[in-house]
């Protein structure tokens, strides 16, 4: 896929249709907001019209954003058949998760990854993702379950690709279905060929606990080069390369409980 994370901070402005805050904008309580260099810091409220879209997770129980409020949320776009950066940023949102749940924050704070692929991530399949992964998280899809065998084609129902449509749209999040390569790379989980490909922004969105967009970043994530299991082994040539050598820009673990802890108003063991 084409990494859609050298979008400037001043690129992403135009796609959100926000300006950036003053870095002093945020907290008082002395833990200040992720720098510009990273990604916009922004205050606005998120339209009943996206928070009340439903989603759907590995159990195919349904939820949405609006089920977020009284927590910080951390929300990042994905697709279980990227090659390039998605294996990475859910590898180091394992790492946030870890970092939460040590500091007993694993209740207050929401780590999510939504699917910008909902024609091939069903909740049956993001099932399969997530035990592949060992993702705690909430994997979510627009998607409903079906009892349906998954299909190499695009299959979502037209309310799933409308309803992902509005939340891309709103995050400002990039996606296209471009021609899968030649050769085709193979579905880790069906064993066949792909047929598309999804091009994507990266990085990842931050709602405060009264549900409000505080901060957004398309850059990737960075490992330090280290990705391990399954993971890695369904990283491609160019996502070996984004591991080995990541965007000067890329997000860290320590950048993500930053700010997290900015919107929480204390520090997070773990942030820089």
């Amino acid at each position: 896929m084409v990494r859609r994370s050298a979008l400037s901070v001043g690129a992403l402005a135009l796609v959100v249709g926000v300006a950036l805050f003053p870095l002093l904008a945020g907290c008082s309580s002395g833990v200040g907001p992720p720098p510009a260099s990273l990604g916009l810091v922004q205050d606005r409220a998120v339209p009943a019209s996206v928070a009340g879209i439903p989603l759907y997770g590995p159990s195919g129980r349904r939820t949405d954003l609006a089920g977020l409020k009284g927590k910080v949320a951390l929300i990042a776009p994905f697709m279980t058949l990227c090659t390039e950066m998605c294996p990475i940023t859910t590898g180091e949102l394992g790492k946030v998760v870890a970092a939460l749940r040590t500091a007993g924050l694993e209740g207050k704070v929401a780590v999510i990854e939504i699917s910008i692929d909902p024609g091939r991530d069903t909740p049956e399949r993001l099932s399969a993702y997530a035990k592949m992964a060992g993702a705690t998280w909430p994997l979510l899809t627009t998607t409903p379950p079906s009892s349906t065998p998954p299909s190499p084609l695009p299959s979502a129902p037209s309310s799933a690709l409308a309803n992902l449509a509005s939340i891309a749209r709103f995050f400002g999040w990039l996606h296209q279905t471009v021609p899968e390569g030649s050769p085709p790379a193979t579905d880790w989980w069906t064993g066949k060929p792909l047929t598309y490909d999804v091009d994507h922004s990266d990085g990842f969105v931050l709602l405060d606990r009264s549900g409000r967009v505080r901060f957004e970043t398309v850059a990737p994530a960075t490992t330090g080069g280290v990705l391990k299991g399954p993971l890695r082994s369904i990283l491609d040539s160019q996502g070996l390369h984004n591991l080995a050598s990541p965007a000067s820009t890329a997000w860290t673990v320590a950048d993500a409980l930053d700010a997290i802890g900015w919107l929480r108003g204390s520090a997070i063991p773990g942030s820089s």
